[in-house]
């Protein structure tokens, strides 16, 4: 029997459609209350790191100060934690590096150069190397720093742009693993909005959220209103709230997250790889038999997905990102990772000598600044006055008669205790340059190393210890140009005038894409690399500093060459246009050292001169001009003309000159090269 289904009534469907949001938002509450409870401990570790970072009272826990200002001693935060983070970050400052684009394609270069270009111009426009400092400095304190590539909504500024975000602000599915997050089902930013703007930025759920405000208020009476948002309102351990009732303010969540959907790719022979829609490959079938088209695929791929709410009221609904790319537009640097996958930065393993060395010296300080006394009763005139005056270094102190003669007091100060307490504070400081690995070379400091090479290999050590990090912000860079040439081949696509600084010139260099097919960003598959460490010396930067140092122990027509294989292998700015300098300088002393030699051989094979009694048979002819190069002075010698001295052309002088054309030889003892040759 034939069965069908019931056509579902007009009540039906609304209920189906009011049910779907409420289990949407339901899953995002899920996973961003998951985020922010298993990250509670990881965040209040962080911010203690970075309170580390700052010193002073953030260095000691409140419960040790009030016990020692109780008992009226000091508490010093002698911070040896930020001279070593901030050297880390200076070095990063110091060795930016640039992002460039690799052509795959042997057509490609002009387009690669010129993508580059596009990478330089994005990064300049959004202050681009502040920003991953600033990025870089939060992962060194805190573990982790958060930069986005994304749409800039201003009409007035680069549509293309990259924004910092605090760390506090971000939170990720919690069973990732990777260094980029790209295993992440999930990653979200929250941050604080004035009711009224919100409103505005939504008006059709206005009425919405002016609900959740109100029931925030009346929530079990008004006595139990929400407490107002400190400035650290991302602070960890505390119950999730949506509304802050005192500000009237609202937590807006934007979330990130992966859907499956299936997807057919085309990949053609250059390697290329194109994702067409199920109803463009119905309106043309065609395009399957494009004869460069090698494979179709029709596989389940991840896809990214958007969704904006606050509290149960959702202002966005979920829908795919507007990015072409199917990566999360958050990109972390991560300067550590544990075995949970929490981040934690250099300062972590810094804390300990640090406290250490906090508490010793304030105890060290303490027993040198305090004495103990012991006296019978009837010692002192005034005990009390004898108190404050012990105190003091310059202190008057009246005694009864027989006091000093009987000894009947006594002043102790544990001076050995004290060195004890310095001994431990200096092993410490110790520890915490160890741990670090930021040796005294690095510093500036003097230490016992005297030769530079031991100063550089002592620095270069220093540098060894601490690579992770910077290994790590090499793929973080990596990501932003992948990142950048997505959107750039998305939005980029008139034609767009763009101007940079040119880095070995300064001039001001403009660059044209998508002009009369030329640069075409959409045209053409490529690598985006990191330019390597300016500051890390390799083998072949080594052995081209060695060859430059034995270039300058050897003569000029040696050393040339020799100085143009070491600057082929430099890494200097315009280096191309140096060795071609070089090149020109090589051939010009060759063709000098010719030149000089067939000079030489000619005027040795010259005959005696004619007495200068006897008048000449007949007026002689003009002297002829003398050749200009070594070639033009044997086309002469074999053609039979003779100039100035040289008067006559031996068979000899023909032969020594083929000789010497194909096979120079050196120059006599005593000459220098490129002088000119002798009259």
């Amino acid at each position: 029997m034939a069965t069908y289904e019931e056509a579902p009534t007009a009540a039906t469907a609304q209920k189906a459609e009011s049910a779907a949001p409420v289990a949407a938002i339901s899953t995002y509450k899920r996973w961003y209350n998951e985020a922010r409870a298993v990250s509670s401990d990881w965040r209040d570790d962080s911010v203690e790191d970075s309170r580390f970072y700052h010193g002073g009272k953030g260095q000691w826990k409140q419960k040790d100060i009030d016990a020692l200002e109780g008992e009226g001693r000091p508490h010093f935060s002698i911070n040896r934690i930020k001279p070593t983070i901030d050297l880390q970050k200076g070095i990063e400052i110091r060795s930016r590096t640039d992002i460039d684009a690799k052509p795959r394609g042997a057509l490609d270069g002009g387009t690669a150069d010129a993508i580059t270009s596009g990478f330089k111009y994005i990064q300049d426009q959004n202050n681009s190397d502040h920003k991953v400092s600033d990025v870089f400095f939060d992962g060194l304190k805190a573990g982790i720093g958060w930069i986005e590539i994304c749409l800039n909504d201003d009409p007035r500024e680069e549509e293309i742009e990259i924004a910092y975000k605090d760390w506090r602000k971000i939170g990720w599915d919690p069973y990732a693993r990777g260094v980029l997050f790209d295993d992440a089902r999930y990653m979200f930013e929250d941050r604080w909005v004035d009711l009224d703007i919100a409103q505005q930025t939504w008006p059709d759920k206005k009425d919405l959220l002016t609900a959740m405000m109100e029931d925030a208020r009346g929530e079990k009476g008004e006595a139990a209103q929400h407490s107002r948002e400190l400035p650290d309102q991302y602070k960890s351990g505390s119950p999730v709230q949506f509304c802050d009732t005192t500000r009237e303010r609202v937590r807006l969540v934007k979330m990130y997250f992966k859907k499956m959907q299936l997807g057919i790719f085309l990949k053609f022979k250059d390697g290329h790889v194109e994702e067409i829609s199920a109803e463009k490959l119905q309106a043309d079938p065609l395009l399957v038999s494009n004869s460069n088209v090698i494979r179709i695929s029709k596989v389940p791929v991840q896809k990214m997905w958007c969704v904006i709410f606050s509290g149960d009221v959702i202002l966005e609904e979920e829908k795919p990102t507007i990015y072409e790319h199917d990566h999360f537009p958050l990109i972390p640097f991560i300067c550590y990772m544990d075995e949970d996958g929490c981040p934690y930065g250099m300062v972590r393993n810094m804390k300990d000598p640090q406290q250490e060395i906090n508490k010793n010296r304030s105890q060290f300080t303490h027993i040198l600044t305090t004495r103990r006394v012991f006296f019978e009763t009837g010692a002192f005139k005034d005990p009390l006055g004898a108190k404050k005056e012990i105190s003091r270094p310059d202190c008057w102190i009246e005694f009864n008669m027989g006091a000093l003669t009987n000894k009947k007091f006594e002043l102790q100060q544990d001076i050995a205790l004290a060195r004890e307490h310095f001994e431990i504070m200096r092993e410490a400081k110790q520890e915490l340059q160890e741990v670090s690995g930021a040796v005294e070379e690095q510093m500036g400091q003097q230490t016992n190393a005297r030769s530079g090479v031991a100063i550089e290999a002592r620095q270069r050590q220093g540098a060894t210890v601490n690579t992770e990090p910077f290994d790590n912000l090499r793929l973080t860079k990596r990501r932003m140009g992948e990142l950048m040439l997505s959107m750039m081949r998305q939005y980029w696509t008139y034609e767009k005038v763009i101007r940079i600084t040119d880095d070995q010139t300064g001039a001001d260099k403009f660059v044209t894409f998508n002009q009369a097919g030329k640069n075409m960003i959409a045209q053409g598959r490529y690598d985006i690399v990191v330019a390597d460490h300016p500051e890390k010396e390799t083998t072949r930067q080594w052995m081209s500093r060695t060859l430059m140092d034995f270039a300058s122990k050897m003569s000029p027509d040696i050393a040339l060459p020799v100085m143009q294989v070491a600057f082929e292998m430099t890494d200097i700015p315009n280096k191309d246009a140096v060795v071609k300098k070089l090149a020109e300088a090589v051939a010009k002393q060759d063709a000098l050292t010719q030149q000089k030699v067939l000079s030489d051989q000619i005027k040795s094979e010259k005959p005696p001169q004619a007495p200068a009694a006897a008048p000449p048979a007949e007026p002689q002819a003009m002297e002829a001009a003398g050749p200009k190069s070594p070639r033009e002075a044997l086309e002469m010698i074999l053609a039979g003309k003779t100039w100035g001295a040289v008067t006559e052309i031996k068979d000899g002088t023909v032969e020594k000159a083929a000789q010497f054309l194909l096979a120079p030889k050196p120059l006599p003892a005593g000459d220098k090269a490129g002088s000119p040759p002798k009259a």
